[in-house]
């Protein structure tokens, strides 16, 4: 354990580069120059597909005199992107990678197709030594595959020198990564050398024997970096989406050239489109362990459209030692495994036993992830093991970062070393899946181990987890008498809302689909602290985590539970428990989404000298007495309810002007036969009562139960909930509304004309009055059949809509009950159709 703790990177790693810069100062020396002879490459033959997502603003940004790229922006002041100075290495990486051609080729003009003309004629005039970082394999196999993918927009209608320069760059690259390919850096950079030997070889006129040559070299880099599952050997699965956007061209470059494709080469990419499934949450994008940051989607779906479902899913990774629970649609993934090779962990991180999981299609609990490009100063706390969703001891990481001084301080400058030992098993069993995992990192340190078990309940509504910290060396380097601290880390997706209750012992997350999840632990505190998510796609951005803190002395066993909350009310509307119910009245929304005011008090009736008509549900086809009704909800259309105006229609009556009523539209009702009830009218004028209801048939009385039967035989509907019952005074003011109404309803027929609101200022004349008497009594003689009248537009509401200006005549004759208003035996009301 020591030993690899305290080993130095010089004995290996500093002597492979060594090796390397020899072979290479050896293997350019013009003294070799006869091994490869003249220059012969003239054509190419095919140009391979770029399955990469491109972005055509890149054009629109040069002409504005900036060049951005690896999340950094240059400000060119008129010049040449090759002439400004690169904000980092990783820009200055993809400038000399030419991978930006593809966005001026998307842009389709003649001007982004002279723009990357100009740059590739001016880097081929200045870095043609083949040194510095231009020149190292991973850059310059970069730029030979954007080079032939689009050579086709590089070469269009350019002059014969510029087309000779760029076959003759084409050939430097050949020869110069025949001869370094081999010797670049295990992972990545020796991989995708080769694949870009092998694109030359496939499209460069001539060239079978040069493919021939480095096909077995390319095979057998993949069967070493591709593991049995599909894995990378780095433990990096966010390349594995990039070697495949390289090797899909490159398989169908053997295909056009009628050439047998290797078997390496498909039983690699069948290996690798599985294990992406297998490391995909909810969100589709790629988990983020050992390097992973910011996958782009699109690069994810051009490479799973490749997926022809031929293969088999993955079911483990034990070569590359993660494991993963699904139940329901619950994802849980966790890294179980031991850090890469030495040569292998520059991007590695420190998350030993940490874990992600996502419900549905939203990440919940996470690790931070790799930082991008630009923001390379982070990258050593991003690989720390606090930036990741596991326990931390003293505040420190579970591995140990070795510095290296060979590589640059602005890429990373450390390699990780440890723990040595871990362990991770999957069980299942008929109620739940489960992970053990246990590792030593902190053993040599402060004496204690690490054992983690997380639990899936099988319909992915429970997920339980136990960390155990285990005393196992009583005598350590760093001793403390106290314990030492820990903290069991959750950090949770920047999208999800975090609320910690009063007591602290709970937190809920609701997630942006509306889940909601509670986090609790047994006998512990939860508390809520800022982190920093570094997979953001607009770059790192501030998150919060979950953090359990304790004090270790002994053998501690923090258990915790993350329960999804179910709703088990079915209906619509939310259910109300008991011990409100009782004393909230529930509100309804209107139409126009305003929230209206809690229902108003019912007024206590007051003692009429006479019983108060009924109240009658008004409808055009069915008329329903109802007594004593509760209040109906508030109207849609926010108009005034008769309840609402008792009293101050009773107090407002000795001045009409300026009561409530008077500023309320009105309808026009039909004209009522005076004939009928004379005698009842008379009784009621002399003594000052109002009109009493009619009698119908089938009543007891003014409150019986049972139902008013309508005047003609129709298919019942079901009836409004009709308003409380006015009061005698205001029974008294309807009459001389009714009236009024009939006076308006004459010179309406009269004229046949739209009403005037303010009908009392022109009076009928006696030829009105005539033509309506008449027209009444044909009217008559067919008993069933209602009177023409023109249905006017609502204004507000039609529960009480008239003037209020009172008139001494003759009070109005009552019929049948609608509502407020009382109607003829074969008229409908203002509402009705006709």
């Amino acid at each position: 354990m020591g030993k690899i703790f305290n080993r130095s990177p010089s004995s290996s790693s500093s002597f492979s580069k060594t090796k390397r810069d020899i072979a290479l100062g050896f293997k350019r020396s013009p003294l070799l120059s006869w091994r490869y002879g003249k220059k012969n490459v003239e054509q190419l033959l095919l140009v391979p597909r770029d399955l990469r997502t491109a972005d055509p603003s890149l054009s629109i940004e040069l002409d504005m005199g900036q060049f951005g790229l690896a999340g950094a922006t240059v400000f060119l002041n008129g010049g040449s992107p090759l002439h400004a100075t690169p904000p980092n290495i990783n820009w200055e990486r993809e400038l000399h990678g030419f991978g930006w051609v593809r966005n001026l080729r998307a842009a389709r003009t003649d001007r982004a197709q002279e723009q990357a003309q100009e740059i590739a004629n001016d880097w081929l005039s200045q870095y043609s030594s083949q040194k510095g970082l231009a020149w190292e394999p991973e850059v310059a196999a970069r730029r030979l595959i954007s080079w032939l993918s689009h050579s086709n927009f590089l070469l269009y209608e350019t002059d014969e020198r510029n087309y000779l320069s760029m076959m003759s760059a084409i050939d430097d690259h050949m020869k110069f990564l025949s001869m370094t390919g081999i010797q670049a850096k295990p992972g990545m950079p020796r991989l995708l050398s080769l694949i870009a030997l092998m694109f030359a070889g496939l499209c460069v006129n001539e060239q079978e024997k040069f493919a021939d040559q480095h096909v077995k070299l390319m095979c057998n880099e993949l069967d070493k970096q591709i593991l049995s599952d599909g894995g990378h050997v780095s433990r990096d699965n966010s390349v594995l989406a990039s070697i495949l956007i390289d090797l899909l061209p490159l398989k169908q470059c053997f295909v056009t050239r009628n050439l047998p494709l290797p078997q390496p080469l498909i039983d690699a990419i069948n290996r690798m489109l599985p294990m992406i499934h297998y490391m995909r949450l909810g969100d589709g994008l790629m988990s983020r362990f050992n390097g992973a940051g910011t996958t782009l989607p699109d690069t994810l779906s051009t490479a799973m459209a490749y997926d022809d479902a031929a293969n088999a899913p993955l079911k483990d990774a034990t070569a590359s030692k993660y494991l993963r629970l699904q139940k329901g649609n619950v994802i849980l993934l966790m890294d179980g495994g031991t850090p890469p090779e030495l040569d292998l962990s520059a991007k590695s991180h420190a998350g030993c036993l940490s874990f992600e999981m996502s419900s549905g299609s939203c990440p919940v609990i996470v690790n931070c992830g790799a930082a991008p490009p630009a923001y390379h100063t982070m990258a050593s706390n991003a690989r720390a093991s606090v930036s990741h969703s596991t326990v931390t001891i003293n505040n420190r990481s579970s591995a140990q970062f070795i510095h290296d001084k060979t590589v640059k301080q602005s890429e990373h400058p450390s390699l990780l070393a440890g723990p040595p030992n871990v362990k991770s098993l999957y069980e299942s069993d008929a109620e739940k899946a489960k992970i053990v995992g246990s590792h030593d990192g902190y053993l040599d340190r402060f004496g204690l181990i690490h054992h983690r078990m997380l639990s899936l309940s099988h319909d992915g509504y429970s997920f339980i987890g136990e960390d155990w910290i285990e005393v196992a060396a009583t005598e350590a380097k760093e001793d403390h008498q106290l314990g030492w601290p820990f903290a069991v880390h959750f950090h949770i997706h920047p999208d999800v809302i975090t609320t910690r209750a009063a007591d602290g012992k709970s937190v809920t997350l609701t997630l942006p689909d509306s889940q909601e999840w509670k986090f609790s632990a047994q006998g512990q505190i939860i508390y809520l602290e800022e982190s920093i998510f570094y997979a953001d796609f607009a770059g790192p951005c501030q998150s919060v985590q979950a953090v359990i803190r304790g004090n270790c002395v002994e053998n501690t066993k923090i258990s915790w539970l993350l329960a999804k909350v179910v709703k088990t009310h079915s209906s619509k509307e939310p259910k109300v428990p008991e011990w409100i119910s009782e004393n909230v009245i529930p509100l309804e929304r209107q139409d126009d989404e305003t929230i209206p005011a809690p229902e108003p008090e019912r007024i206590p009736e007051r003692e009429p000298e006479k019983e108060p008509e009924p109240v009658v549900a008004r409808s055009t086809q069915s008329k329903v007495k109802v007594d004593k009704a509760p209040p109906p909800p508030p109207a849609k259309d926010k108009s005034v309810r008769i309840t609402d105006l008792v009293e101050d229609v009773e107090d407002d009556l000795e001045d009409p002007e300026s009561s409530l009523m008077a500023r309320l539209p009105h309808y026009d009702l039909p004209e009522v036969d005076k004939k009928k009830n004379t005698k009842t009218d008379k009784k009621n004028k002399a003594t000052g009562n109002p009109p009493p209801p009619p009698h119908v048939p089938g009543s007891d009385g003014p409150h019986s139960s049972s139902e008013l039967k309508p005047s003609q035989p129709s298919t019942p509907k079901p009836a409004v909930k009709p308003s409380p019952k006015p009061s005698v005074a205001l029974s008294d003011r309807i009459a001389s509304m009714r009236e009024q109404n009939e006076e308006n309803l004459k010179s309406t027929h009269a004229k046949k004309e739209k009403p005037s609101t303010k009908s009392d200022d022109k009076r009928p004349t006696k030829k009105d009055e005539d033509l309506s008497q008449n027209e009444l009594a044909k009217d008559n003689l067919t008993k069933d059949k209602p009177l023409p009248v023109k249905k006017l537009p609502p204004k507000k509401s039609p529960v009480i809509q008239t003037e209020t200006k009172k008139d001494n005549k003759k009070p109005a004759q009552t019929s049948k009950k609608t509502g407020p208003w009382t109607l003829p035996d074969n008229e409908t009301g203002p509402d009705d159709e006709t």
